[in-house]
């Protein structure tokens, strides 16, 4: 895996036809199903509260507070720590919300129901 930071796209989105679909819908389509901009910053707060400040520097390349708000498509850009540290808490804040997270680097992309990759959907052990 690379040293490099990688992305996460957070947008909400009804749902998929397949991995490949929320990538297209999240980077082509994403701004017609516009996120509340307070629901990204509920899960930066909760974010902050859950992770350490010192796990936050560490494992996002840059600061909560500079990713852009001016769009339904939020993209942090976790490093190789942030991805081991830091993913489980995003994931877990970002599904509560009501979020999808797309991993675009492991082709997956994670909903409240499940998982979507290239080889099909994978339902939440709940569901």
């Amino acid at each position: 895996m690379s040293d490099s930071p990688q992305p996460f796209y957070i947008f909400e989105h009804p749902n998929f036809v397949d991995v490949h679909d929320a990538l297209r819908q999240s980077r082509l389509y994403g701004f017609r199903y516009r996120a509340e901009h307070l629901k990204y910053k509920a899960l930066c707060e909760a974010l902050a509260q859950r992770a350490s400040a010192h796990i936050l520097a560490e494992g996002l390349a840059n600061p909560l507070d500079k990713v852009a708000d001016n769009s339904a498509l939020y993209i942090l850009h976790l490093t190789a720590k942030g991805r081991e540290q830091l993913l489980p808490i995003l994931l877990t804040e970002a599904l509560a919300l009501g979020f999808c997270v797309l991993d675009d680097h492991l082709g997956q992309c994670h909903i409240v129901a499940g998982v979507w990759t290239v080889d099909g959907f994978f339902p939440a052990p709940s569901r």
